[in-house]
C-alpha cells in the first residue's frame, strides 16, 4: 500500500505545480503591472458591486432584479451576464471584487486540470500520466485565459467542460444502478446550471457539441455507455429546472428588444462559404466587403 502512494499523489503535486505556474503566468494581467483591467471589466465590476451592495442591505435572498449603477438603470437578475449565484460574486462578499475575480480564475483553472485528469481515467481509462498530459493541456487552453484577461468573467465556468463530460459519459466498470444514474445526472444538471447561473449561457451549445465529440472518441476507444444519451437529457432537464428563475428572467427581458433593427450579414455564395469556414478557424478574415452581404455596419477583423 505505502508503495503505491506516491503514484496516486504524484498527479496532485504536478496539478499543484502547473495551476501555480499557471497563475504566476496570468495573474499578473489581473490588473496589469500599471493597475489596469481589461476594458470589458468595466460590465462586471459594478455587477459585482450591486450584489455586495444588495446583499449588505438585504441579505442573500431575495436576488437584486435591479441594477441603477449602468446606463441609467437596467435589469440586473435577468441580465444574461450577470451571475449572482456563482462563485465570483458569494467571493466578492468575502473578499471584494478584484480579489473574488482574481481567486475564480485560480479555482476554476485548478478545477479544470482536476475534472479533465478525472475524465481521462474513468471515462478513457487512460493511465495516470497520459491523463496528467490531457490535464496540462486543457490547463493551458488558450480559450480561459484570454476571456478572463480581457474581461469575459462569464465565462469562467468553460472550465468545468471536463466535470460535464466526466457526468455524462460512464467509463469502462461504471456502476450501472438506478442510483449511479441519478447521481450522474444530478452532477450533469449542477454543471448546467451553474453554467446558466453565471452568465455562459451562449456557451453551452459549444460545450454540449464538445460532449457529443467526446462520446464519439469514447466510442472509438473504450467503447461508449448507451446511457449517456438519456444521462444528457436528464441533465438538461434537471438544469433546466434548477435556472428556471434566470432564464425566465433572461427571456422576458430580452423578448422586449427583438434583433430585427439589422439583417444578418453572411456569405452568400454556399461554395465560398465553405472554402472561407475552415480558413476562419485557421485565423483568416475576409477583408474584402464584397465577399460579405448584409453588412450596414463595418466588421472589425476579429469579428
Amino acid at each position: 500500500m505505502e508503495a503505491r502512494l506516491p503514484a496516486r499523489l504524484a498527479p496532485l503535486v504536478v496539478g499543484a505545480a502547473l495551476v501555480a505556474v499557471h497563475a504566476a503566468v496570468y495573474l499578473p494581467f489581473l490588473p496589469n503591472a500599471q493597475g489596469l483591467w481589461a476594458i470589458d471589466y468595466s460590465l462586471h465590476f459594478p455587477n459585482l458591486l450591486v450584489g455586495l451592495y444588495w446583499r449588505i442591505a438585504n441579505g442573500l435572498v431575495p436576488a437584486p432584479w435591479f441594477n441603477p449603477g449602468e446606463c441609467g438603470g437596467v435589469p440586473y437578475f435577468a441580465d444574461p451576464n450577470v451571475g449572482y449565484y456563482a462563485l465570483p460574486q458569494a467571493l466578492a462578499f468575502l473578499v471584494g471584487p478584484t480579489a473574488a475575480i482574481r481567486a475564480t480564475f485560480v479555482v476554476f483553472a485548478a478545477a479544470g486540470f482536476g475534472f479533465a485528469y478525472l475524465l481521462m481515467r474513468s471515462s478513457f481509462a487512460a493511465s495516470r500520466p497520459a491523463a496528467a498530459v490531457v490535464a496540462a493541456l486543457f490547463l493551458f487552453n488558450g480559450s480561459y485565459a484570454a476571456r478572463m484577461l480581457i474581461g469575459h468573467l462569464t465565462f469562467h465556468g468553460f472550465m468545468l467542460a471536463p466535470a460535464l463530460a466526466l457526468a455524462l459519459l460512464p467509463g469502462p466498470g461504471a456502476k450501472r444502478s438506478a442510483g449511479a444514474f441519478a447521481l450522474r445526472a444530478g452532477g450533469g444538471a449542477l454543471v448546467l446550471a451553474y453554467m446558466f447561473q453565471s452568465g455562459m449561457v451562449h456557451g453551452v451549445a459549444p460545450l454540449a457539441l464538445s460532449v457529443l465529440a467526446l462520446a464519439l472518441l469514447q466510442a472509438l476507444t473504450v467503447g461508449a455507455d448507451p446511457r449517456w444519451p438519456a444521462l444528457a437529457a436528464g441533465a438538461a432537464v434537471g438544469a433546466l429546472a434548477l435556472s428556471a428563475s434566470k432564464l425566465a428572467a433572461e427571456v422576458a427581458w430580452l423578448s422586449q428588444f427583438p434583433r430585427n433593427l439589422y439583417p444578418l450579414p453572411g456569405v452568400a455564395d454556399w461554395r465560398l462559404a465553405l472554402a472561407l469556414g475552415p480558413l476562419t478557424l485557421l485565423g483568416y478574415a475576409p477583408e474584402k466587403a464584397e465577399l460579405l452581404v448584409n453588412t450596414p455596419v463595418v466588421f472589425d477583423r476579429h469579428e
